[in-house]
């Protein structure tokens, strides 16, 4: 027995008419009536008694109405809740984050979210810049410090590990080791984060200590990425602060070697969202399982 049939039949019960019962489900009067015979056909006794004024229920009809019409309802609740929560779990996740941090935090999560989630599109957004997350449409963002918006809600992904590079080639030239003081050196700068220099010290957590004490007009280089600052170091061009996972591919090849192990620091990075909004369903998603996963590499 055909549920939809059952339902069309229930709404004709209801609205003592086929014409109204029709209207309300979206279909035509001759579809309901033709609906409710083969009901009668299949069952072998009369529903409805039908009049030109008027459609009512005998009494096989109406006991098959009062058998039914609840569980029907149950049925159409359920169906509509499964489509608003797939309503609410299809679509899309936006988040930005550095090209770096792309790379080493969220790749690896994203790729498990959308296993997990096949209606989900990711949308990805590798900047530098400050997103202001509502108004350019984004769910979340990986950052590293803590954001002073009070807008904003700030869960910890972990830390990374900051240290300062060289090529051996440029130490070399420069006759110095890498327990040398660092002071007088070519320092290559990703600008962005002013990493290296004192907005940098504000991201660290209480008792990190050693930071070199560079600004961005102490630098021969200033880059707008820890990958451009990478490639100059290996190029002989000077010294820079990376994250350990962006040089630790350069470091096993021999490309470059890390200065002063005593000053390496651990940077906090967090997943950003806004205050003040129920998140959908699929951007909750998104937040428990980059939460579960801290991918933050050391």
């Amino acid at each position: 027995m055909n549920l939809e049939h059952l339902r069309l039949f229930c709404a004709v019960v209801e609205n003592r008419s086929f014409s109204s019962a029709a209207r309300s489900l979206g279909v035509t009067r001759s579809h309901a009536s033709q609906v409710v015979s083969g009901l009668e056909d299949e069952l072998g006794v009369r529903l409805l008694g039908r009049t030109t004024r008027s459609v009512t229920p005998t009494r096989e009809g109406l006991s098959l109405y009062e058998r039914t019409v609840g569980h029907l309802k149950a049925l159409v609740d359920a169906r509509a809740d499964i489509e608003r929560e797939r309503s609410d779990v299809a679509g899309e996740v936006a988040v930005t984050t550095t090209s770096e941090l792309a790379e080493a935090v969220l790749a690896p999560i994203a790729a498990r979210f959308v296993t997990a989630h096949p209606h989900v599109r990711l949308r990805v957004l590798q900047t530098w810049r400050v997103v202001d997350l509502v108004t350019e449409g984004f769910d979340f963002a990986i950052r590293i410090g803590k954001p002073s918006d009070v807008g904003l809600v700030a869960r910890p992904l972990g830390h990374f590990e900051l240290g300062v590079y060289a090529s051996p080639g440029y130490l070399e030239r420069r006759g110095v080791s890498v327990d040398d003081e660092l002071a007088g050196l070519d320092w290559i700068v990703a600008r962005p984060g002013h990493v290296g220099g004192a907005k940098l010290k504000a991201l660290l957590e209480p008792g990190d200590r050693g930071v070199p004490n560079v600004s961005a007009r102490d630098a021969r280089i200033e880059a707008d990425s820890f990958a451009f600052a990478r490639a100059v170091a290996c190029a002989n061009g000077g010294v820079a602060t990376l994250p350990a996972f962006v040089a630790a591919e350069d470091v096993r090849a021999g490309r470059l070697v890390r200065l002063a192990a005593q000053r390496a620091i651990r940077v906090p990075t967090f997943l950003v969202y806004a205050s003040g909004q129920k998140l959908a369903g699929r951007a909750a998603a998104f937040r428990d399982l980059a939460l579960l996963s801290r991918e933050v590499k050391p």
